[in-house]
């Protein structure tokens, strides 16, 4: 069986955006996201690997890790990265950089949604 037969396409492209800084109006630092790159080559695979939920205060935490496939090397991702797939932020926490095997590269990602 392979890789992807076992892995859900998305169907959409990825986002990828990088931590900035700008000044605001009254000259004061503020942290923003800078799209540095968009992903098209093929529909992004992900796969979850973990989740949990949980109550804090008066919020529900609900936190999973997913690894994305993409096909061929990406460059422009670090871990200080952010993905956007189909509408959903996913934090990087890893990256596998281009495999010769498979043909692809491996990002560990945590998707976090605070009700």
């Amino acid at each position: 069986m392979s890789i992807r037969s076992m892995i859900a396409k998305t169907g959409s492209t990825c986002l990828i955006q990088s931590p900035t800084t700008t000044m605001d109006s009254m000259n004061s630092p503020v942290e923003t996201w800078a799209t540095v790159g968009t992903y098209t080559a093929e529909p992004v695979r992900l796969r979850q690997m973990t989740g949990d939920e949980r109550n804090d205060a008066d919020a529900r935490i609900a936190r999973s890790t997913h690894i994305a496939y993409f096909e061929g090397a990406l460059t422009s991702v670090d871990e200080t990265c952010r993905l956007t797939i189909g509408g959903v932020v996913y934090l990087v926490h890893r990256i596998d950089n281009w495999n010769l095997v498979s043909h692809h590269t491996r990002i560990w990602v945590e998707k976090i949604e605070v009700e």
